[in-house]
Protein backbone atom coordinates (compact mmCIF):
# COMPACT_ATOMS: atom_id res chain seq x y z
CA UNK A 1 0.00 0.00 0.00
CA UNK A 2 1.26 3.12 -1.17
CA UNK A 3 0.30 7.04 0.89
CA UNK A 4 0.59 10.23 -0.57
CA UNK A 5 0.05 12.95 1.70
CA UNK A 6 0.12 16.66 0.76
CA UNK A 7 -0.27 19.77 2.67
CA UNK A 8 -0.78 23.16 2.16
CA UNK A 9 -0.09 26.27 4.89
CA UNK A 10 -1.53 29.69 3.92
CA UNK A 11 1.53 32.58 4.76
CA UNK A 12 1.52 35.97 4.11
CA UNK A 13 0.69 37.97 1.59
CA UNK A 14 2.10 38.07 -1.51
CA UNK A 15 4.93 40.69 -1.82
CA UNK A 16 6.89 41.03 -5.46
CA UNK A 17 10.14 42.68 -3.47
CA UNK A 18 10.58 39.36 -1.33
CA UNK A 19 10.54 36.96 -4.21
CA UNK A 20 13.92 36.26 -3.94
CA UNK A 21 13.76 35.15 -0.59
CA UNK A 22 11.06 32.34 -1.56
CA UNK A 23 13.41 31.51 -4.21
CA UNK A 24 16.11 31.03 -2.41
CA UNK A 25 14.09 28.79 0.10
CA UNK A 26 12.84 26.54 -2.32
CA UNK A 27 16.60 26.21 -3.90
CA UNK A 28 17.72 24.49 -0.57
CA UNK A 29 14.72 23.49 0.94
CA UNK A 30 12.61 21.45 -1.83
CA UNK A 31 13.73 21.94 -5.00
CA UNK A 32 15.37 18.78 -6.57
CA UNK A 33 17.50 15.45 -5.11
CA UNK A 34 19.71 17.98 -3.19
CA UNK A 35 17.21 19.85 -1.57
CA UNK A 36 16.82 19.50 2.73
CA UNK A 37 13.81 17.93 2.22
CA UNK A 38 14.74 15.08 -0.14
CA UNK A 39 17.81 14.09 1.68
CA UNK A 40 16.22 14.11 5.35
CA UNK A 41 13.14 11.84 4.37
CA UNK A 42 14.07 9.87 1.83
CA UNK A 43 17.65 9.26 1.97
CA UNK A 44 18.98 9.29 5.24
CA UNK A 45 15.56 8.57 6.52
CA UNK A 46 14.28 6.07 4.14
CA UNK A 47 11.13 6.82 5.13
CA UNK A 48 9.22 7.67 1.66
CA UNK A 49 10.16 7.07 -1.78
CA UNK A 50 8.85 10.81 -2.82
CA UNK A 51 8.99 14.65 -0.48
CA UNK A 52 9.50 18.21 -1.97
CA UNK A 53 8.49 21.07 -0.40
CA UNK A 54 8.34 25.02 -1.74
CA UNK A 55 6.51 28.19 -1.36
CA UNK A 56 4.14 29.45 -4.28
CA UNK A 57 3.26 32.56 -5.05
CA UNK A 58 -0.43 33.34 -5.78
CA UNK A 59 -1.54 34.29 -9.62
CA UNK A 60 -3.46 36.96 -8.01
CA UNK A 61 -0.84 39.34 -6.50
CA UNK A 62 -3.35 40.43 -3.77
CA UNK A 63 -3.77 36.76 -2.50
CA UNK A 64 -1.35 35.18 0.26
CA UNK A 65 1.23 33.12 -0.99
CA UNK A 66 1.70 29.03 0.56
CA UNK A 67 3.57 26.30 1.60
CA UNK A 68 3.10 23.46 -0.65
CA UNK A 69 4.29 20.03 0.69
CA UNK A 70 4.27 16.45 -0.38
CA UNK A 71 5.69 12.82 0.49
CA UNK A 72 4.74 9.81 -1.45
Amino acid sequence: IQSQVYFYQESESFDKNRVWLSNAFNEYFGAGMSSLVFQEVREFRSLAYSARARIVAPTDPDESTFLYGFIG
